[in-house]
């Protein structure tokens, strides 16, 4: 079956602390589409874009010296990516998904420098399909880094994250 199931993960969102501590605000957006090549193997591809602006608070830092200034940090990327989905019964399947992550950074204002970082990951989702050509679920995902370079120099210590993913989304069939 030629399916296609795109799907959109946008991120908004800010901070600030009392007593004029400083601030942070930012954004991520990632479209992404799976294409069924044939009855539930998918293979997908996954676009990373983010913008985070850091403002330090007025004053001096602990050590008495003065606050830092304000930067921003620009993050771009992409993340291909191979699904199964299996079917455990009518209305629920688990998709289990590996995708292999490149994104790459450039830090702006005070900060000047850039970077990259690649990652190994799998995503487990259980979904439950309430009407055909629509889903929602949720699962575990857990990444580790591969690699990473900061300023041209590589970075010794290795990133492993884990947490626990929702999703939500709907196919169409290309084609006959």
């Amino acid at each position: 079956a030629s399916l296609l199931t795109p799907a959109t993960m946008l991120d908004i969102g800010g901070s600030s602390a009392s007593n004029n501590g400083g601030s942070q605000v930012g954004f991520s957006l990632a479209p992404a589409a799976d294409y069924f090549v044939i009855d539930n193997l998918s293979l997908g591809l996954e676009l990373l874009f983010g913008y985070d602006s850091f403002s330090p608070g007025t004053g001096t830092t602990a050590g008495g010296g003065a606050s830092p200034p304000s930067t921003n940090i620009t993050e771009y990327g992409f993340a291909p990516r191979f699904g199964y989905n299996i079917p455990l019964g009518s209305s629920v399947s688990i998709w289990p998904k590996v995708f292999f992550e490149h994104a790459g950074y450039s830090l702006g204002g005070a900060g000047q420098g850039y970077g990259n970082i690649q990652l190994l990951g799998a995503y487990v989702p259980i979904l439950y399909h309430p009407v055909p050509h629509f889903y929602v679920g949720l699962g575990p995902n857990i990444l580790t880094e591969l690699g990473a370079s900061s300023d041209g120099t590589s970075t010794t210590s290795k990133i492993t994250s884990y947490g626990l993913f929702g999703s939500a989304g709907g196919w169409f069939k290309l084609g006959d």
